[in-house]
């Protein structure tokens, strides 16, 4: 694991030790720590939108709740799942989308196109 992902974690488990497990800012840590991982370009803005006050997982946790609150209502039991969640997340901290396709697998290389005029 690289130096910065190094970080990246700390950062979050220094975070995490203000809540319970599974609290709301705990499980957006887990989540942080599992985008993060993608890259070091990614945990390197995520380690340095961290340090600032109005993007740490609390803010982040809050950002969610006001999702659900407002998609959800506030008397509904809700759920975000895991892949609008980390959609939300990146976009909060302004991240490039997941690497993962639909299926889950990893994507390097884009579709390959076939003219069908190539078989006339």
């Amino acid at each position: 694991m690289s130096l910065i992902k190094d970080k990246l974690i700390a950062e979050i488990e220094k975070q995490q030790k203000r809540f319970k497990e599974f609290e709301p800012p705990y499980t957006v840590g887990e989540q942080l720590k599992d985008i993060g991982a993608e890259s070091d370009n990614i945990a390197d803005i995520l380690y340095a939108d961290l340090q600032n006050e109005q993007m740490n997982i609390e803010a982040a946790a809050n950002m969610l709740q006001e999702y659900a609150d407002k998609n959800h209502g506030r008397e509904k039991k809700f759920c975000i799942t895991p892949t609008k969640a980390d959609e939300l997340l990146r976009d909060f901290y302004k991240l490039p989308s997941s690497s993962k396709d639909n299926n889950g697998e990893g994507t390097t290389e884009p579709e390959p196109f076939v003219n069908l005029a190539d078989f006339f």
